[in-house]
């Protein structure tokens, strides 16, 4: 686990939880850049562009050991794309996870 911890450091990411008898490490609410994702095609109406807003992911990763010389890691990762969609005149924010619209709202500034 000291590897991984380190490998977690170089990148400058915040360790949110860490449970050093069980293996789990986890990393909340960083933010990442488009080219780290495939985030599909966004579509426009109107010619006015869906435009992203915020993308953040998550790390839950657990390190368990596999005989005395050897380390099994597993990696799940969640992330969530917060945007506006143009629709005529209206914009709404969207929340999506994966591919599964979670969250939709007609947006107010």
């Amino acid at each position: 686990m000291p590897a991984i911890i380190a490998g977690i450091a170089e990148s400058n990411l915040s360790i949110t939880t860490l449970e050093r008898d069980s293996g789990i490490i986890a990393i909340s609410d960083e933010t990442y850049e488009a080219r780290w994702a495939n985030e599909g095609a966004r579509e426009s109406v109107m010619g006015m562009k869906n435009q992203v807003m915020q993308r953040v992911v998550n790390f839950n990763i657990l390190a368990t050991k596999d005989g005395s010389k050897t380390t099994r890691i597993q990696l799940i990762v969640t992330s969530k794309c917060n945007f506006f969609l143009a629709m005529g005149l209206k914009c709404f924010r969207a929340s999506i996870d994966g591919n599964k619209l979670i969250q939709m709202a007609l947006w107010r500034s």
